[in-house]
C-alpha cells in the first residue's frame, strides 16, 4: 500500500492539502494563497457571501451559476464535511506554454456564508484525478499556527 505525505496549508479559515514538496506564498495583498511545484499551481482565496437584504444566502444559487460560460468544461460536484462544491475541468492554450489543464472550482459553507475559490493549473491532462483530490481536500478550519509573514 502506498503512503502519501501531505501538508495542509491554511488561508482565511480554509485548509487545503498537497504534497510537502510544494512551495507557497501569499499574493496580491495577502488575499490569495499560491502553492506550486515545477508543473502544477494551486491558488486559494476566500469570500464572505450575503443574500439579498432580509433573505438568507443560498449556496445553490451560486452553484447553479458556476462556472461562467468562458470556463465551462467537464463539471464535477462535491458534498461533504458541511460543504458543497462545484468544479469545471478545462483545457486551455497559451501561445508560449501550449496546453494547460485548469480546474476552476468553488467550495461553499452555506451555514457560515463563506466560499473558497480554488484554481488548479496542471501541465498534463492525466493530472485531473490529482487536481480533483486537492480540490476535495478543502475544509473550513482555522490554522493551528500563526500566519507566516
Amino acid at each position: 500500500m502506498a503512503v502519501y505525505q501531505i501538508r495542509k496549508y491554511f488561508h482565511c479559515g480554509w485548509s487545503i492539502a498537497v504534497s510537502p514538496d510544494f512551495e507557497y506564498e501569499y499574493v496580491g495583498r495577502g488575499e490569495t494563497l499560491r502553492i506550486h511545484d515545477a508543473t502544477r499551481e494551486v491558488s486559494l482565496s476566500s469570500t464572505l457571501l450575503k443574500g439579498p437584504p432580509g433573505l438568507p444566502f443560498r449556496a445553490q444559487e451560486v452553484l447553479d451559476r458556476f462556472p461562467p460560460p468562458e470556463l465551462k468544461g467537464r463539471r464535477f460536484t462535491y458534498q461533504g464535511e458541511g460543504l458543497v462544491g462545484v468544479a469545471s475541468w478545462v483545457e486551455c492554450y497559451d501561445d508560449s506554454d501550449g496546453a494547460q489543464y485548469v480546474l476552476y472550482s468553488l467550495m461553499i459553507s452555506e451555514a457560515l456564508s463563506k466560499f473558497a475559490r480554488c484554481t488548479i493549473v496542471c501541465t498534463q491532462q492525466d493530472q485531473r484525478p490529482w487536481a480533483l483530490a486537492v480540490w476535495q481536500s478543502i475544509l473550513l478550519e482555522d490554522s493551528p499556527f500563526p500566519k507566516p509573514d
